[in-house]
Order: structure tokens, then sequence, then C-alpha cells
């Protein structure tokens, strides 16, 4: 990895570590490196990947299914099997890496996939974590969205704080913003 990538890395990367530990969670414009913005921008365009798109559910295993009235988006799990996936398989290693040092999270693993919102698609409001389990700790939301105008809504709400207290946080979805939080 050239030096100047590696300084940006860890400048994103300490933003995000402190915005964590102060807010619980960070919101940052065009951080991702543009080759690998690039990267995964064409791979979203590239047959294979779009091809790969299922509907999205909610649950794991066995109690795994799809509700139309809770999410319509489609996903496609990310398994570094292209080189865009690769790419960003390690620029998120190195992340969960410089996290884990700052903020002793404790993260083991990661998994990642792409989510496709089309007109009209929607995900209610929901925790990331399955009930009674504790293996998510972190999410990361990282926009694709080329040409994105308010218009066209689909805003990420974060609610923070505690029941009663909480302050919405809407983040459009822009290229290139990344969207971490607790």
């Amino acid at each position: 990895m050239d030096k100047l990538l590696e300084v940006e890395n860890l400048q994103t990367f300490a933003t995000l570590a402190q915005d964590i530990a102060v807010k619980g969670y960070s919101v940052q414009e065009n951080v991702l490196p543009l080759v690998l913005g690039d990267l995964i921008c064409a791979a979203l365009q590239s047959e294979a990947v779009a091809s790969s798109f299922k509907r999205a559910g909610v649950g794991r295993l066995a109690d795994f299914h799809v509700n139309e009235l809770v999410r319509t988006d489609a996903i496609s799990w990310i398994d570094g099997e292209t080189e865009a996936g690769a790419a960003w398989l390690a620029w998120i290693a190195a992340m969960q890496g410089f996290l884990n040092e700052q903020l002793y999270l404790g993260l083991r693993s990661f998994e990642s996939h792409y989510a496709h919102y089309g007109k009209g698609d929607f995900y209610l409001t929901h925790r990331d974590a399955f009930k009674g389990e504790d293996n998510r700790r972190l999410s990361i939301v990282v926009y694709f969205n080329r040409d994105w105008t308010a218009d066209d809504a689909g805003e990420l709400i974060l609610y923070t704080g505690t029941a009663g207290m909480e302050v919405r946080v809407s983040v459009p979805p822009k290229l290139g913003t990344l969207v971490a939080f607790l």
C-alpha cells in the first residue's frame, strides 16, 4: 500500500475511532480511497455482481425469512472472490485492526454485503444485532450512489441516545459517505 493511502486511511480510521468513542457513531463523507471506490462502483455495474443479488430477509439460519413488511431491498454477499470484494475486505480488515487497537472492541470477524434499494424500497427501523447475541458490535454503511439528490430520498436515520431521549441523525446516501455505529 502506498504511503499516501496509508496516511489517508489512518486519518479516516482515527476520526472514526474518536467519533465512536465520544458519540457512538461516525458519519464521514468521501473517505474511501478513490481506487477502492472505483473498483466497487465498476463491480456493481458488472453482470457477475448484478446477477448475484437476492431478496434480503430478516433473521438468521432457521429463523431467516423474507418479510416485505420489514424490508424490500436486495443484497449480494461480499466474499472476496472479485478484485473489488478482496480490496474491500482488505481495507475493512485494516479498519478492524485499528479500531480493536484504539477502542478494544474485540472485533473478531466481519461480514459484508452490497445492498440495493430500488425506488420505493425500504428497511424499517431495526437494530443491527440478533436478539440475545452480542456478535455484531459495529455496523458500517458505505454509499455508492452516483448523482444522488434530495428528491431521491432514502436517507439513513440513526437514533442515538437512550429511549425517550433519542436524537435522530439523518444521513443522505451520497457517494463515498461512510456511516459507522455501535
